[in-house]
């Protein structure tokens, strides 16, 4: 048998609904980026927020906010108890400049045993366990000693419980360095997500492709997650490159969502919220000719299997 973990308990996978892979529900990113709108640690603003993605027909939100980044596993729970929509949460390291000290001085081996025992007896006091490991990031194409080293655990972590490995590989393209470190330590490529796949760095379809097919010959998932935030890639050059995508066929290895982590970006300060991939991305790739099948599988069936790890269903 397989399971979803969520904060709320374990369900199995056929429950998971409609998901947002890449998300962000309590977290406070000013700690990286020094920007003030990026702390989101309002619940009841999360609930409100939330709802409008239950209401355009979400089911899960992937919260891959890290213990580095303000990740907070029982606001979490709040918001899914309040809203009914399934939440999971995430255990690992985000950036190494705020990297806990101990992060620094302590070996791989006890990395590891940090995150694995929080995917196996909870997060502190709480409970509640992580369901994913990440989003890890690296900040160049080369790793760093101290992301090399959070890689490895992540990937002892991800051996011993099964959970899917999330990476943060935006600008400079990390992907291919962090994923060679996971395949060295022996994590299956599909258990893989390559985050920020989607930002755009040459605005021509075929040359961002080299990239893309690199990390989908691996086996890797790739996470279209950007979407809405039109500073990074217009939207047709991402629905030109998931055309591509799926005409090579690897539709099962393509994730869609938006990074929401600023409070600019909730429907109540005039933003797009959590429901824009539903409401306004999803219809124009339909109008663009994507086949509904290929919707549903990235919407549904791909979360569903790379999130999926072995154990019966039980309850938090």
């Amino acid at each position: 048998m397989k399971k979803i973990v969520t904060v709320t308990g374990d369900i199995s996978p056929e429950k998971l609904g409609v998901t947002m892979p890449h998300e962000h529900v309590i977290c406070d990113i000013s700690l990286h980026s020094g920007i003030e709108n990026n702390r989101l640690d309002d619940v009841e603003a999360a609930i409100l927020e939330v709802n409008a993605f239950r209401e355009a027909g979400g089911g899960c939100l992937v919260d891959v906010t890290t213990a580095d980044i303000g990740r907070n596993a029982t606001a979490l729970k709040q918001v899914a108890q309040a809203t009914g929509v399934n939440i999971v949460t995430t255990t690992g390291w985000y950036s190494e400049s705020i990297y806990p000290s101990r992060v620094g001085t302590d070996d791989v081996a006890a990395l590891a045993r940090e995150m694995i025992h929080e995917a196996t007896h909870g997060i502190g006091e709480t409970g509640i366990k992580p369901g994913v490991i990440g989003e890890l990031g690296a900040r160049l194409a080369e790793l760093s000693p101290a992301e090399e080293l959070v890689l490895r655990a992540s990937a002892r972590a991800h051996l011993e419980t099964g959970l899917a490995i999330v990476l943060h590989a935006a600008l400079n393209r990390p992907g291919l360095s962090q994923v060679r470190v996971l395949r060295e330590e022996g994590v299956s490529a599909d258990k893989i997500i390559v985050s920020h796949a989607d930002i755009v760095w040459h605005e021509e379809v075929q040359e961002d492709l080299s990239y893309h097919l690199a990390l989908l010959d691996i086996g890797c998932y790739l996470s279209f997650d950007t979407i809405g935030w039109l500073e990074f890639s217009p939207e047709h050059h991402k629905i030109a490159c998931i055309q591509e995508i799926i005409a090579r066929g690897y539709a099962g290895r393509l994730l869609l969502s938006s990074d929401l982590c600023r409070r600019t970006f909730y429907h109540a300060n005039g933003g797009r919220g959590y429901d824009y991939v539903l409401r306004s991305f999803v219809p124009r790739m339909r109008e663009c000719g994507v086949a509904e099948s290929d919707i549903q599988r990235m919407l549904i069936g791909n979360p569903a299997e790379v999130l999926a790890v072995q154990g019966s269903v039980s309850t938090a």
